[in-house]
């Protein structure tokens, strides 16, 4: 894993190709970082950085002003959770845009990364989500 993202919440992912990914959340930075696994110049693989998502231009001003991080990502919908002191929101990463699912008072919440098998053998699951 990248050095930079030993700090905040990582959570694994399938790539839009179906590959191996993984979201990193670092609170003050306000942003999403993806990483998907690639193959080197000595066809070794590494992580590269494939695209950033600012979340100051994405989430309302209070959700910004507390800690958030990553609590899940849903395969087949290709959605990013994203869990704030205000409530939970989604990221859909095709429209890029946000949407407030959950408010706090008694959270009780499960976010699970799914299992990622059929990244590598049997291509994507439709209706595959977070439980």
């Amino acid at each position: 894993m990248p050095s930079e993202c030993f700090f905040g919440r990582n959570v694994l992912m399938a790539t839009e190709d179906d590959g191996l990914g993984f979201v990193n959340s670092v609170s003050h930075w306000h942003r999403l970082c993806l990483w998907s696994r690639e193959a080197g110049p000595d066809k070794d693989a590494r992580w590269v950085q494939s695209r950033t998502i600012d979340l100051k231009a994405l989430l309302p001003k209070e959700a910004l002003s507390t800690f958030l991080h990553v609590a899940g990502f849903a395969y087949g919908i290709s959605v990013i959770f994203v869990r704030t002191d205000v409530g939970i929101f989604t990221i859909d990463l095709k429209s890029c845009q946000a949407k407030k699912v959950y408010k706090y008072g008694r959270c009780n919440y499960n976010l699970r990364t799914p299992a990622l098998r059929a990244a590598f053998t049997e291509g994507p699951r439709i209706g595959t989500s977070v439980a």
